[in-house]
């Protein structure tokens, strides 16, 4: 088919905070829509919108390499999608000679000082997508969910390495700690994230080249390649060939909101604050405890609550309660 004096651009883009394929088309001189239309179905058919990797059996990893961290900072992160098993990411064959390991029940590496074994205390639910994350910095090691920071252990020393390949989804080594579900946005940093850092890109990483400490980035959109651009750690698929499933929902860190009934009142009546978002509250001033404070403002007053996720995030909201005048009333006498 034959389209003359047609220009046509389609430009594929990964956006930052939804994953998704984004058509941007220019026509100049157009003389035959339908055709144009023909060609952009033709297009879409044959791309597979994937964004995720699902292992389902036993054995089925991703060997990315020996992507060593040295020193006394690392962060390991990823979307996960958990219905079974055991690894999410592994650099490790036991205690001796851990230079990290990813699972959703802990964050395990050891030093020149020791083995350390953190164990996350929350209790993850099957058949959920999560982003989970380990970070150590040279004198804690920490564990976050959804961006909320769960625990914090002392640990200090240079990270031990050795020449194991780093494996997605199990053990290099034995093959014999089959991770199960899905698994997204595997980052492996030589720097200890931040919360904030960590929070900001749960879902995606902008310019991953260009980021200072990043060493591997797997997105998984239909391959194994290292989005960091170091193609040395680009994946092998192991065992049963990878299947891609469709991406995973927005991680998000908790957005608390309120909401006054009546939103305005008089001087002596009461309004009832509400706050939605958090598992626990703490409402100021006052500092009352509960989803609902009830209040009776002299004058117009802002009142701000901090709540609290089931990952122990915190996030605030404020809400004013307007308080109208009391009328004045004049009585004038006949004359």
């Amino acid at each position: 088919m034959k389209v003359n004096c047609i220009i046509l651009h389609i430009i594929m883009n990964r956006l930052t905070n939804f994953k998704s394929l984004k058509f941007i088309t220019e026509f100049i001189l157009i003389k035959n829509v339908k055709k144009i239309i023909l060609y952009i179905a033709l297009f879409v058919a044959n791309f597979s919108f994937s964004q995720c990797l699902q292992l389902t059996t036993s054995p089925q990893w991703v060997n990315i390499g020996d992507v060593d961290v040295t020193g006394t900072q690392v962060t390991v992160e990823a979307l996960v999608f958990y219905t079974g098993g055991v690894n999410v990411v592994s650099k490790h064959t036991g205690p001796p000679d851990v230079n990290y390991l990813l699972r959703l029940t802990s964050f395990e590496l050891t030093t020149s000082n020791g083995f350390y074994f953190m164990s996350n205390p929350y209790a993850m639910s099957a058949n959920t997508w999560y982003h989970i994350a380990g970070t150590y910095d040279g004198a804690n090691i920490r564990y976050y969910v959804n961006g909320c920071l769960i625990i914090t252990l002392p640990a200090t020393g240079n990270l031990i390495n050795q020449n194991l390949a780093t494996a997605i989804g199990n053990q290099s080594s034995c093959q014999c700690e089959q991770y199960y579900g899905s698994i997204d946005e595997v980052r492996i940093w030589n720097v200890a994230r931040t919360q904030a850092q960590i929070q900001a890109n749960m879902n995606n990483l902008p310019s991953p080249t260009t980021q200072l400490g990043l060493l591997a980035y797997y997105k998984f959109t239909n391959d194994l390649v290292n989005a960091q651009g170091n193609a040395t750690f680009n994946g092998i698929a192991f065992g049963a060939a990878p299947v891609y499933a469709p991406e995973p929902p927005i991680i998000t860190t908790p957005t608390i909101t309120t909401i006054a009934s009546p939103t305005a009142i008089c001087i002596g009546q009461t309004a009832t604050l509400t706050a939605t978002g958090g598992v626990t509250y703490t409402w100021t001033p006052g500092n009352i405890n509960g989803a609902t404070m009830t209040v009776m403002p002299a004058a117009t007053s802002v009142y701000s609550v901090s709540g609290t996720s089931a990952f122990g995030c915190t996030n605030s909201s404020t809400i004013s309660v307007l308080v109208n005048p009391t009328p004045t009333l004049t009585v004038n006498s006949p004359s």
